[in-house]
């Protein structure tokens, strides 16, 4: 079951924690989910502002997401 805040007071809390777990992920992961997640950005645009392949951002993407997800859980 998942959690939705109940007030913009909630809710930023909540992404202020997201933030903290993030910071824990290796630098190239934060990199590209902050592009994914904070600024909109497609892969190949990612791609393109990183210099890293489509590819290697769907990698690190789900790599990252999977870790923040092992991560939040604990």
């Amino acid at each position: 079951m998942r959690y939705i805040p109940n007030s913009p007071e909630e809710r930023d809390e909540m992404l202020g924690q997201i933030w903290i777990v993030i910071d824990q992920l290796p630098r190239n992961q934060r990199e590209v989910i902050r592009l994914k997640f904070q600024h909109d950005l497609s892969y190949k645009e990612i791609s393109s502002t990183t210099g890293l392949s489509v590819t290697n951002v769907g990698f690190l993407l789900h790599t990252g997401l999977k870790k923040l997800r092992t991560l939040a859980a604990e």
